[in-house]
């Protein structure tokens, strides 16, 4: 419930879509297949990836009337397409023109605010989110912090958080931990992803929450579908890769949806109060 409140504060539904409305219940399809007793068939080598691809489609059928062949998808970037040259140079020039003192601010943020540590430090261990339930929060809160520091600017926001959730891990370890939080965890700086995943589920969330408003929520969810099965492809479709596949596809969403849905009126109004 506290969650569900946090999540919902910022939220508005002029900006949402028909398809927009109806992503998390696919999300949450994909949620359940990862702990179905088909996908356990599948680990065992009783079904193939073609019969999960098929429970897949069907259900972004149902919930999103697209019909899709994953098993056939096109490549992710059609390099023939000038659009995407011009939306990609925009992205960086965003990212180019963050401040070192924006970029300071968010990460003061990140190491301080109660709030942001709480949700963070409920980040699961490797391996115990397998449906990851506890990584969406953090992203919320970043993002929140991020539109507020560039003035309700989504994509400014976007190319804020960008940068800074690709700090390495060997700069933070170099940081001595005397200087460092004592409530967070090294693994938790800024990496506000599952502990198994570090920032990977972080950028899968930004990067399509962007591409969202850079093109569309249905593009970008379509885009991601089809960067992912690349990865699963070679990684010859093996169980550990299609449940990172369908992982991701949730990070995807989780980002979509929320980029899509934050009005940052509101968060100008929360600050006010």
């Amino acid at each position: 419930m506290i969650a569900m409140v946090e999540d919902a504060e910022t939220l508005t539904i002029r900006t949402q879509s028909n398809f927009i409305k109806q992503v998390l219940y696919f999300r949450d399809k994909l949620k359940t297949l990862l702990v179905s007793k088909e996908f356990e068939s599948f680990k065992d080598g009783e079904l193939s990836h073609l019969d999960i691809f098929e429970l897949i489609e069907k259900d972004i059928k149902s919930e999103l009337v697209i019909s899709i062949d994953l098993n056939n998808l096109s490549p992710p970037r059609d390099l023939l397409n000038l659009q995407n040259y011009l939306d990609r140079a925009e992205w960086q020039a965003f990212k180019s023109k963050t401040k070192q003192a924006a970029f300071k601010e968010l990460i003061l943020y990140a190491q301080y605010d109660r709030r942001y540590l709480r949700a963070a430090s409920k980040t699961s261990p490797k391996l115990q989110d397998i449906q990851l339930k506890n990584h969406n929060l953090p992203m919320i809160l970043l993002f929140r912090e991020s539109l507020r520091i560039t003035n309700n600017d989504k994509k400014a926001a976007l190319g804020l958080l960008d940068e800074a959730i690709r700090i390495p891990m060997a700069w933070v370890k170099s940081i001595p931990k005397s200087v460092l939080p004592s409530s967070i965890a090294l693994e938790n700086f800024l990496l506000p992803g599952n502990k198994e995943d570090g920032s990977d589920k972080s950028r899968h969330w930004n990067v399509f929450g962007g591409v969202a408003i850079y093109k569309s929520p249905k593009e970008s969810l379509i885009l991601a579908l089809k960067r992912e099965i690349m990865d699963l492809k070679e990684q010859n479709y093996s169980s550990d890769a299609m449940q990172e596949f369908i992982r991701d596809t949730i990070a995807n969403i989780n980002g979509i949806y929320y980029v899509v849905s934050i009005d940052p009126g509101l968060i100008l109004d929360n600050k006010k109060l």
